[in-house]
């Protein structure tokens, strides 16, 4: 999870919450969209701050074959929708 201290050190709002991307796998589907040090704000709509938050909307998504991310990078301060 993404606090305020570590947000701040990586040059967000301090306000910003979610779960800070680490690796990206290259065979995923947001190979080519993810980077490391994004944060996940939002899994199918559903706020997510923790992995526990994460789990929960991935078992609640079980029977879709796609996902919307909402996901920030610092280099801005809007959230980017990914469909994958």
């Amino acid at each position: 999870p993404l606090d305020a201290g570590l947000a701040d050190q990586l040059g967000y709002d301090p306000e910003t919450r979610g779960l800070l991307v680490l690796n990206v796998d290259p065979l995923s589907p947001l190979a080519t969209e993810g980077r490391e040090y994004d944060v996940l704000e939002a899994v199918a709509r559903q706020p997510v701050s923790t992995v526990s938050d994460l789990e929960s909307a991935l078992e609640a998504t079980d029977a879709v074959d796609s996902l919307i991310l909402r996901v920030r990078r610092n280099s801005g301060t809007t959230t980017r929708p990914h469909l994958i």
